[in-house]
């Protein structure tokens, strides 16, 4: 028969339930927050890029840049889905 002599750290308190009240409040929305909002600045920024460059005239411009920055990272899959699916064609400024 094996017997454990000693545990440490989580494993113990994870067997035994008794940090579950340490880790349930704020600590893990705090580790999504730090791991999301870069994610979401990130995206947010080239597609903010990617919709300037594009010359879809101003309201369409800010409509997207709405929808890219007010829902996060939904918004940029949404941006570059419709970008594939209707491509904008390019004028040649001269």
């Amino acid at each position: 028969m094996n017997v454990l002599l000693a545990e440490a750290g989580l494993s113990e308190c994870a067997r035994d339930a008794a940090c579950s009240a340490d880790f349930s409040g704020p600590f893990p929305i705090g580790i999504a927050l730090l791991i999301l909002l870069p994610v979401w600045f990130t995206l947010s920024m080239f597609a903010t890029v990617d919709v300037i460059s594009r010359h879809i005239g101003f309201r369409r411009s800010v409509m997207w840049l709405g929808v890219v920055w007010v829902i996060p990272i939904v918004g940029v899959v949404v941006w570059h889905l419709s970008r594939r699916a209707a491509p904008h064609y390019h004028r040649e400024m001269t």
